[in-house]
């Protein structure tokens, strides 16, 4: 039995020195990556730890904060975890405080959280691009600094990627992924529900909201993201879909980045009840009253073409940075 001890002995030195080895460079890693986007105004800490021995890779960061290129957004807390089993380094688990911080502009915005993780697998290259991922949240509250009530609730929050098929549905390159969100009992903050449903038409709480989308990129999701970030091209197999009470609105379709940017395609809406809805957008105030009757017999119209009864359906085209209603302009396109 000697020879099975020292066999054991042996091992445990080997895989021992397997994780300093391991840790050494996954610690000198993150404080480059991080070195190098503080030196860019994009990111900043204060300090970088690693724990784990002898089957984790566990760093913490310290009082991160990142920044927009434009500084017009940042986000900070006062740690954020990032964890990995060592003899599989290439799925990772992020782990969020319950307290965190957003800055838009001149908005600060609090967020509130019981849990938030999120699980990432990377592909075994050198290069390592996202194969998929998953966020999970609970118990969220966004407030904001300046008043007293949050702003939106929600239950649950779970979204999710992997990778997806090209446009010419050939196999993936990684520059696309599909991706899924769905939101559990959204409810809006007394300030937000006085803005969008004044005359209180509505339950309090919304039901479940889910998008599916497929996303283009120019380049895959990999480790040079943090300095050249890929550029989205298109959403592609949209579906999203949303109730509040009786009211159901979901939207179709798909969208790509036109030679100038401008986003074009076609997306159908589709409102069951729409009536209700429409009750609901004129108590906003956002319907100018000898603008109703005229908005109103468009919308019957097209009600009466959908061929079912309370059901509204609306084709939107984008095109030459411009979105249709048939050959109504509405507005500019949104730009990719």
């Amino acid at each position: 039995m000697r020879w099975l001890l020292w066999l054991v002995a042996f091992l445990a030195a080997l895989y021992g020195g397997y994780w300093f080895v391991g840790s050494s460079a996954v610690l000198k890693a993150t404080e480059a990556t991080l070195a190098q986007m503080k030196a860019d105004g994009t990111a900043d800490f204060s300090k970088v730890e690693l724990h784990g021995f002898p089957s984790r890779f566990d760093v913490t960061i310290t009082d991160p904060k990142l920044v927009s290129r434009d500084g017009l957004a940042t986000w900070s807390a006062p740690f954020v975890q990032v964890l990995a089993l060592s003899y599989r380094p290439n799925n990772v688990i992020a782990v969020w405080p319950n307290d965190q911080t957003l800055t838009l502009a001149d908005e600060t915005l609090s967020l509130k959280s019981s849990s938030l993780k999120a699980s990432v697998t990377v592909s075994p290259s050198l290069s390592l691009p996202l194969d998929h991922s998953e966020m999970e949240g609970h118990d969220l509250i966004l407030s904001r600094a300046s008043a007293a009530e949050p702003a939106l609730l929600a239950d649950k929050l779970i979204f999710a990627t992997r990778l997806a098929a090209g446009p010419s549905g050939d196999a993936t390159s990684g520059t696309n992924h599909q991706a899924a969100l769905v939101v559990t009992n959204l409810t809006p903050g007394p300030e937000l529900r006085a803005r969008i449903d004044p005359g209180k038409l509505l339950p309090d709480h919304a039901d479940n909201a889910q998008a599916d989308v497929t996303l283009d990129f120019d380049r895959p999701l990999d480790r040079s993201a943090t300095t050249q970030p890929p550029r989205l091209t298109g959403l592609r197999n949209i579906d999203v879909r949303f109730g509040w009470g009786d009211i159901r609105l979901q939207a179709t379709g798909s969208l790509v980045a036109g030679i100038d940017g401008y986003a074009e395609g076609r997306l159908d809406l589709v409102a069951q009840n729409w009536e209700k809805a429409f009750a609901v957008v004129k108590e906003t105030g956002l319907i100018r009253p000898d603008m109703e009757p005229t908005i109103r017999n468009v919308l019957q119209a097209l009600a009466q073409g959908s061929g079912e009864a309370g059901t509204l359906n609306i084709p939107l085209s984008f095109t030459n940075g411009t979105i249709r209603l048939g050959p109504i302009p509405l507005g500019p396109a949104p730009r990719f």
